[in-house]
């Protein structure tokens, strides 16, 4: 995915903008956005702007912003086999992770394998 855009994207029982299950995903250049800070927050919600099961998952020159969740406020990488994660050239800003201080995890991001 390149070039892309997802601003305010709201989700009230899954995941946020892209909830994806593959053994690959490539982000360039796309913008991930919340301004607007009295969205609905579901405590259910992980992965804020991202959710990825995935082997591979590369994310480069690319914004995360305002995104909140239980796990992950931006992005949650639920790995399986032999994974790989990189992220370069890129902004974390100004995510959440919230539900109660014992349960929340990663406000940038989280990885579970």
């Amino acid at each position: 995915m390149w070039f892309s855009s997802f601003l305010d994207t709201t989700s009230l029982i899954a995941k946020g903008a892209i909830s994806i299950i593959t053994n690959y995903l490539q982000i360039e250049k796309s913008i991930f956005g919340n301004s607007d800070d009295s969205k609905i927050r579901s405590s259910s919600i992980i992965g804020g702007h991202l959710f990825a099961n995935t082997n591979i998952l590369e994310i480069s020159d690319s914004v995360f912003e305002g995104g909140y969740a239980k796990k992950g406020g931006a992005i949650y990488f639920s790995a399986f086999g032999n994974s790989h994660f990189l992220i370069n050239r890129c902004r974390i800003l100004s995510n959440q992770a919230s539900f109660s201080e014992s349960q929340s995890r990663g406000g940038g991001f989280y990885i579970e394998n």
